[in-house]
């Protein structure tokens, strides 16, 4: 792994050195926002907070990489360059500070360049990185939701991008089990699952508003003594002249933990209302 890191960040130097890094203007910057990877804060804990530098989310890189399941052997930084790498799958991506470009290599040496409207930097003597440009590079999808100042990112849609994403624990009983015991499972034991996860909350929700829109979750809440999530639905949207695509909130769905009652509504944290946007509008027209 060492041995192809080092070629890596050789590469990377050689095909960047046209470039060059220079210095980055800050017009705009704001710290307040958080960032969570399947319903958990990744920085909550952390010194260093994500930050937003000129309209884009910076965060620093180890905490969110560590997040999404890979560990200290997938991630390297060397100091006299000050270029981070991300290694996968035999795949590299190598972010440089304060240069805008990044450059992701395949395992067959083939590499590509990405531009970056807002490079990498070193912020607080920590490695910053652009979260929006790292997810896209990866083929990762993320959602941007105004109203809290939250960007989500959910591990359903990290399955297709990563082997560390462990199977479903129904899934491994029921390759473990004989034909005749899995047949038994199937009509006695799965009506005994009577919750849902987050993340059944979210794919459920996906399914109802279809392909056209995003889902990310927001919160659970207890309301007369039951669970429930409130799921965002964000529309897709694409600068015409740009290309740029990032999503907008445009409503939230309300999910029960069992999964039986899915509506359209919000749930005030406040006041402790609960709103059903589809019998408001019943009413409204009575």
């Amino acid at each position: 792994m060492k041995k192809k890191v080092v070629g890596v960040l050789l590469a990377v130097s050689m095909a960047v050195s046209a470039v060059g890094a220079t210095a980055v203007e800050i017009n705009s910057y704001s710290e307040r926002l958080t960032v969570y990877y399947d319903g958990v804060n990744v920085y909550e804990n952390s010194v260093n907070q994500p930050c937003i530098i000129n309209d884009r989310t910076m965060v620093p890189l180890r905490p969110i990489f560590e997040a999404m399941g890979w560990g200290e052997e997938n991630i390297s930084f060397d100091e006299a360059t000050a270029t981070a790498v991300f290694s996968m799958n035999g795949i590299s991506c190598a972010f440089i500070n304060e240069n805008h470009v990044a450059v992701k290599t395949q395992d067959d040496g083939t590499q590509a360049e990405y531009e970056l409207d807002v490079p990498a930097v070193i912020h607080n003597g920590n490695f910053y990185i652009p979260l929006r440009a790292f997810c896209n590079i990866w083929g990762v999808e993320i959602t941007w939701n105004d109203a809290s100042r939250s960007v989500y990112i959910t591990k359903t849609m990290m399955e297709d991008n990563s082997d560390s994403v462990p199977e479903a624990e129904e899934d491994n009983t029921v390759v473990e089990e004989t034909p005749s015991e899995a047949e038994d499972v199937v009509i006695e034991e799965k009506p005994e699952k009577t919750t849902i996860s987050q993340a059944d909350a979210v794919a459920q929700v996906q399914e109802l508003v279809g392909d056209d829109y995003t889902t990310s979750p927001e919160y659970s809440f207890e309301y007369n003594g039951k669970t429930y999530y409130q799921i965002a639905v964000n529309a897709k949207i694409v600068d015409e002249f740009t290309g740029e695509q990032w999503t907008s909130k445009v409503s939230n769905y309300i999910i029960s933990e069992d999964g039986k009652e899915v509506f359209e509504g919000y749930y005030n944290q406040e006041t402790g209302v609960l709103s059903n946007y589809e019998e408001e509008t019943g009413s409204a027209e009575e």
